[in-house]
């Protein structure tokens, strides 16, 4: 599961003024971010159910989703959802497996370092999770032994998508996002429109 929940008081306003704009809601705002992610990671899905919901009602913003991605043959379901009226945030990154899972409570820090102007020319600490920050892992081994351990956030950076970008461009590198890709992710968020008035 990944989430990533906001609070995002120019979206209330929206919905008490009664204004809807398809592009401008959760789905086509925001959701495309988490689909991006678990694409990346798992590939184009065998089957989704996509959901967007007008929580103030009819003719107001799109301010939550719900996103299920079923990979048949892996026997996943990978789950993206989020909401513009989480004052509590729910875990960024959750995975379920058959003796353990992973939680990941915080979104990277790439994100809040960006929003504080921190850019990463000059900062080799950009991007950094501390180890405050990083997932926790509890499982049980082979022989039902209990563990706990601390994962330390792979670090990352949006630039490299840019970089990739440039190199396809400039260079004919290999697309680092596949039109395939783009094409599947563009019908999950259709899907999850359909309706929305």
């Amino acid at each position: 599961m990944t989430h990533y929940d906001y609070w995002r008081e120019a979206f209330y306003q929206m919905a008490h003024e009664g204004k809807y704009d398809r592009l401008n809601g959760i789905v086509y705002g925001h959701s495309c971010h988490c689909v991006d992610q678990l694409i990346d990671w798992l590939g184009i899905p065998n089957r989704w159910h996509a959901e967007a919901r007008q929580i103030c009602g009819e003719g107001t913003p799109d301010m939550t989703f719900d996103f299920d991605l079923y990979y048949d043959e892996a026997g996943i379901k990978a789950t993206a959802a989020a909401s513009y009226l989480a004052a509590i945030q729910r875990p960024s990154f959750e995975v379920y497996g058959e003796r353990g899972t992973f939680i990941k409570v915080e979104k990277d820090q790439q994100e809040r370092d960006l929003k504080k102007f921190y850019l990463p020319a000059g900062h080799d600490d950009f991007g950094l999770d501390t180890p405050e920050q990083y997932g926790v892992l509890r499982y049980y081994d082979e022989d039902g032994t209990f563990h706990e351990e601390r994962v330390e956030t792979v670090r990352s950076t949006y630039c490299g998508f840019y970089e990739a970008l440039y190199e396809t461009v400039a260079h004919g590198a290999p697309q680092l996002v596949k039109p395939e890709e783009t094409i599947a992710q563009l019908r999950i968020l259709e899907d999850a429109t359909e309706g929305l008035e």
